[in-house]
């Protein structure tokens, strides 16, 4: 009996969820104390220098992550993306220059959140404290350069298991300190 209680009150939860989801596209603001919401903003982890060589991040996984996000920009008016690492905008500027473009007039509207104040995402429990300064300082120096703005500051716990944690709308951080 408990069981079956148990998968009621779940379906009863999803159900819920999947008509907010559902009507977010087409609502204007919710006033949030009278309205349950779920906002979710999308994330593209991309270890650069992982497993593969530049030519293939640069042709398979940095155009992919713009040409999919792109798509659901246009598609949904109320999608939002975020995606960190100066280091992969600076591909995307030199070797998708009309996209790069595109991409700015996302950030500027608002939509595309540049995250990460890191040249890339480096592990933080081997170097040196240099290193890692030298990390934040040079990735935040071209933020603010080329895309006129640092929105967040990032520090990776341990390599590949981000925290993921929402401090604001359209805004997500790991274990991150606010602007």
């Amino acid at each position: 009996m408990r069981r079956s209680r148990t998968i009621v009150i779940a379906i009863h939860l999803a159900c819920l969820m999947l008509l907010t989801v559902a009507s977010a596209q087409t609502t204007g603001n919710p006033d949030l104390s009278k309205q349950p919401t779920l906002y979710v903003v999308g994330y593209a982890h991309l270890d650069t220098e992982w497993r593969w060589e530049y030519p293939q991040v640069i042709d398979e996984y940095i155009r992919k992550t713009m040409e999919d996000n792109f798509t659901l920009l246009d598609k949904y008016p109320h999608y939002v993306f975020n995606f960190s690492g100066a280091n992969r905008y600076r591909l995307m500027k030199e070797y998708f220059p009309a996209d790069f473009a595109r991409l700015k007039k996302y950030v500027d509207e608002g939509r595309w959140f540049p995250t990460g104040s890191s040249m890339e995402e480096g592990d933080v429990n081997a170097p040196s404290a240099e290193a890692i300064i030298r990390q934040v300082l040079y990735g935040n120096d071209w933020f603010r350069k080329e895309l006129g703005r640092v929105r967040s500051r990032w520090k990776t716990l341990r390599k590949g298991s981000p925290l993921m944690l929402a401090s604001g709308w359209g805004r997500m951080v790991r274990a991150c300190w606010p602007d």
